[in-house]
């Protein structure tokens, strides 16, 4: 393995034990704006204030057909992550996040859907907290649900 930095102490490339060469690109900001994955050009993108708004990179099927893969991340006003979007094969994945008001997840919802739109599946995982902002339980749908035990300062 062999790694390069440059003047910022940012990972410029990767030359792994077999050989195959990954190289970093970034913004004046300090963001990684493209990496090179021997031959595997993936584009980051971010917002004003620094966070992953998305990654594409070209997807070959074969030589005659290139495609391009876009995954996208949502925050709210607090700078959270509450969604995740990408298409999968032609089908778009979304993860979804609720927040309550101290930040933390109260639901998890997995959405695979048709490319019309119509849902094609499911999955919804819901947490609870005690007053303290411990984990009491998490309820994932048509699971039993799994009560977390804690002690001290949030311990398992």
């Amino acid at each position: 393995m062999r790694f390069t930095y440059d003047v910022m102490d940012r990972l410029v490339e990767e030359i792994g034990f077999d050989g195959r060469v990954q190289r970093y690109r970034y913004n004046a900001a300090g963001e990684l704006i493209e990496s090179d994955d021997a031959g595997l050009i993936t584009q980051w993108q971010h917002d004003i204030l620094g966070r992953l708004v998305s990654r594409t990179h070209a997807v070959s099927h074969n030589i005659e057909n290139t495609e391009s893969e876009i995954t996208r991340w949502e925050y709210n006003l607090d700078g959270q992550l509450i969604a995740a979007h990408h298409v999968s094969e032609g089908y778009p994945v979304s993860v979804l996040f609720e927040r309550n008001l101290s930040g933390q997840i109260n639901q998890e919802q997995q959405i695979v859907s048709a490319p019309d739109g119509s849902v094609l599946w499911q999955h919804r995982i819901q947490h609870r907290y005690d007053a303290n902002s411990a984990l009491l339980f998490t309820t994932p749908d048509g699971l039993p649900t799994l009560h977390w035990h804690t002690y001290g300062p949030g311990h398992l």
